[in-house]
């Protein structure tokens, strides 16, 4: 009964999770897109909605990071933190966009920065985008499909565990009735 008001009251604010969905993949992708994948399986999340909302997030935040970097040049603390972190990257940001910009999205504290160093380097626009849209929507389908496969390894070793977890208190019982 609990699980399912939890789950009703959850739908109720399903809008609002699209939101937080939409805005976590701006400041931190990974935790938030397998946890909306994770969640979407469970039915908490439409996949389309979802997708749309996450895609949508990771897109925006990217371009806000690469606007950062762009107008915010002539700022030592952006220059200095970005030529300190994403400036060895340089060379392969120009020579391996797409490449770079992938691998970026798995590396904590390294992504936003090089999105940043890609506008202080005023960055082609249309190349920049053309290779940050193509590694968004390979790293997003990679977790997604990760969150995913989660949510539905998690629903069958939960139901292992429930079986286990009888199995265990029937062993009990027959010890001390036997003992």
């Amino acid at each position: 009964m609990e699980e399912g008001l939890l789950i009703h009251y959850l739908s109720l604010w399903r809008p609002l999770g699209y939101v937080l969905v939409f805005l976590g993949m701006m400041i931190e992708g990974d935790i938030i897109l397998f946890t909306a994948a994770f969640l979407t399986h469970q039915g908490f999340f439409a996949l389309g909605d979802m997708l749309i909302a996450a895609l949508g997030g990771a897109f925006v935040g990217d371009g806000l990071w690469y606007l950062l970097g762009l107008r915010l040049s002539r700022f030592s603390l952006i220059r200095k933190l970005t030529d300190r972190v994403a400036a060895p990257f340089d060379a392969h940001l120009t020579a391996r966009p797409f490449r770079t910009l992938f691998i970026s999205k798995f590396t904590y504290g390294i992504g936003h920065l090089l999105l940043a160093r890609a506008g202080l380097l005023k960055f082609n626009l249309k190349q920049f985008l053309v290779a940050d849209i193509i590694a968004i929507l390979v790293w997003a389908t990679l977790i997604v499909g990760i969150g995913y496969a989660s949510s539905a390894s998690f629903l069958l070793a939960h139901r292992s565990l429930r079986v286990f977890g009888i199995a265990l208190l029937i062993g009990w019982i027959v010890f001390f009735i036997v003992g």
